[in-house]
């Protein structure tokens, strides 16, 4: 019975450990595959605290928010649409690159063909006002060591020149339309350098 027992506890401590190392790997597969597409996204980050994911930064882009009525194959969608028949349905979104950074050129809610780049989303809320709807992006928070997510805070929501810190999320992307961080970005660099640069400097000050 003893061996019984202690033969199930390698078992689950084999379990435990081959898990993530099975996604650590995947990811860096689908990170690395030549035939997926990297893509940059204007973004807005800002600090909440997750207690049972740790420290990391929520991200809002630039893309949040679109007025639909602009998005050719939703022509024929209403904003009551959206409420009542497609809350719970997949978007994708059709991006087009725009000065570096990319943008939604389309949406749709039928997947469309492997030769074109877009990422999947969902709805989120629609505006009566302005006719536009906010999505959700489940890439939308980035995970950092404690020490990095405190000071990326500072930095990145209360700093007077947020504009000129560019920041941006690098993505992945696969022909399924499904997105990987690569990194997050502040000044055409890893956050994490820049806030081990920022801190440099504040010791060479002192």
């Amino acid at each position: 019975m003893k061996q019984i027992k202690f033969i199930i506890f390698i078992l689950l401590i084999i379990f435990q450990i081959s898990v993530p190392c099975y996604m650590l790997i995947n990811l860096n597969f689908k990170l690395n595959n030549p035939n997926n597409k990297i893509i940059r996204l204007e973004c807005e980050p800002r600090d909440p605290y997750d207690f049972m994911r740790g420290r990391y930064v929520t991200l809002n882009f630039k893309i949040d928010r679109i007025n639909f009525t602009t998005m050719e194959s939703l022509k024929d969608v209403t904003g009551d649409d959206f409420e009542k028949k497609y809350k719970k349905s997949i978007i994708y979104c059709i991006l087009e690159e725009k000065n570096s950074f990319y943008i939604i050129k389309d949406m749709t809610f039928k997947k469309p063909d492997k030769n074109t780049l877009f990422i999947k989303s969902k709805f989120s809320y629609y505006d009566y006002y302005d006719k536009s709807i906010t999505l959700l992006f489940d890439f939308n928070k980035y995970y950092m060591q404690e020490e990095y997510a405190k000071k990326a805070e500072e930095i990145l929501r209360f700093n007077s020149n947020f504009e000129t810190l560019n920041p941006t999320l690098v993505l992945v992307v696969d022909d399924d339309g499904n997105a990987y961080q690569k990194s997050l970005e502040v000044m055409g660099k890893s956050i994490e350098k820049y806030i081990d640069e920022e801190l440099q400097k504040n010791k060479t000050k002192n």
